[in-house]
């Protein structure tokens, strides 16, 4: 998980830093990055953990580069502090019970369609969901993968061209 999201970051930070800057020697400031995954499976997990990018390192050495991912098991979210202070992350956890409750094998997206219209209705994600329910449902519909992943941010990007 901390490599994915260190991918994810180097994507993110490739479009908001000019091409131009990269190589000035002046320092061009960036956001400060937070990592989270929200944990939902089954499996018994703490309410909280770290994972580290330097765990997955040949050698445990004074290597410079760390990622440090914040897991939440939101399995049950209303044990979790943070779901008390933290509207977002109570929607997220409350919009995966929906679709697990709405989930079927044998009708993938139209179960996913279907949660994505309950969780608007309960005013769950609306604005979020408004924007990326496409997305939303090819993600969860296919294991992720990074091909994937590119193939409907191009699918995005042509229709926000229409």
């Amino acid at each position: 998980m901390p490599f994915r999201c260190l991918e994810y970051v180097t994507r993110i930070y490739e479009g908001i830093v000019p091409i131009k800057v990269r190589y000035q020697e002046k320092v061009y400031r960036i956001p400060n990055p937070d990592f989270y995954v929200v944990y939902v499976g089954k499996k018994e997990q703490p309410l909280e953990e770290e994972l580290r990018l330097s765990d997955a390192f040949y050698t445990k050495d004074s290597s410079k580069l760390e990622l440090v991912v914040k897991v939440k098991n939101c399995s049950n979210y209303m044990n979790l502090p943070i779901s008390n202070n933290c509207d977002i992350l109570k929607q997220y956890c409350r919009f995966l019970e929906i679709v697990e409750q709405n989930y079927s094998k044998h009708f993938k997206k139209r179960s996913l369609r279907h949660a994505i219209e309950i969780a608007k209705e309960e005013g769950i994600l609306t604005d979020y969901l408004d924007r990326k329910a496409r997305e939303v449902t090819n993600m969860l519909c296919a294991k992720y993968d990074y091909k994937m992943d590119i193939a409907v941010k191009q699918e995005e990007a042509r229709e926000d061209g229409k």
